[in-house]
């Protein structure tokens, strides 16, 4: 069995075509199976007008679906007119959401991520809440603050930090600012989104794997968006060369993410 650390669910599908609100996870139960994947991280995104609603699009999915951890969107935008207060994440994890998910798209997103998440960490840290964070590592150093003070969270850079194609040069130093957010015990990264980085996504993972350690790196397909890139298969093989024993792959593969799932505590948890 594996575990997958970063799905997205759409009522209207990735592509805007599905036929009905649950499409896309009925599409991912038969690609669960096939692949034995047990639990899973659904990452919430309301970041464009057509993925709006999608918090509670996840969560009405999750109900009934013990496998499926849900992470509540946290909108960042000025405009967006919501503020988000630590009572609100308190009754987003009472509900049964697993943490946040949390995007980076710019350098005011970072800085306004990092104040958010600062006064957000009272809930966050004492449920053992996950924190997935979409930002790319030159952008993790803004972030800081709230890093530091997410101790006893569980933040999850996603997709490899967002590196760009390994082809470039100096992949270390594109990494940088990620790898030195590895001081703080509770940073890891998800191997995932393993298309965006081409070719050479595995010496991206090498790096990680040196850095992180296996004991904080979580595998995940990016499902649906994977798909425009290739078959979900290529997502679950894109790191088998990484150099890891058999009790190590399954840290990475499974382990890891149902460990962090087992920790996050509220009144709408199960596990």
């Amino acid at each position: 069995m594996i575990n997958d650390a970063h799905v997205h669910f759409f009522a209207s599908g990735w592509r805007g075509t599905a036929a009905a609100p649950d499409g896309d996870v009925r599409e991912y139960e038969e690609l669960r199976a096939e692949h034995g994947i047990d639990r899973v991280l659904a990452v919430g995104y309301e970041g464009e007008a057509r993925y709006a609603g999608n918090n509670e699009h996840v969560a009405r999915l999750a109900e009934g679906r013990p496998w499926l951890a849900p992470l509540a969107y946290l909108d960042l935008r000025p405009q967006a007119g919501r503020a988000v207060t630590p009572d609100t994440v308190a009754a987003w994890l009472g509900r049964g959401f697993a943490g946040l998910s949390v995007y980076c798209p710019d350098d005011g997103a970072a800085r306004a991520a990092d104040a958010a998440l600062a006064s957000l960490a009272g809930p966050l840290t004492r449920s053992a809440a996950v924190v997935s964070l979409n930002c790319p590592a030159p952008r993790i150093p803004l972030l800081s603050g709230a890093l530091a003070r997410l101790a006893g969270a569980c933040v999850m850079v996603s997709h490899l930090g967002q590196p760009g194609p390994a082809d470039a040069p100096a992949p270390r130093e594109r990494l940088a600012g990620l790898l030195a957010a590895a001081r703080l015990p509770h940073v890891g990264v998800k191997l995932s989104g393993a298309y965006a980085a081409g070719a050479g996504a595995l010496r991206y993972a090498r790096l990680l794997l040196e850095t992180f350690g296996p004991h904080r790196l979580y595998w995940g397909s990016d499902y649906a968006p994977c798909l425009d890139a290739g078959p979900f298969a290529d997502t679950v093989t894109a790191f088998a060369a990484l150099p890891l024993s058999p009790a190590e792959r399954r840290l990475v593969t499974h382990d890891n993410l149902g460990a962090a799932l087992d920790r996050v505590t509220g009144p709408g948890r199960t596990t």
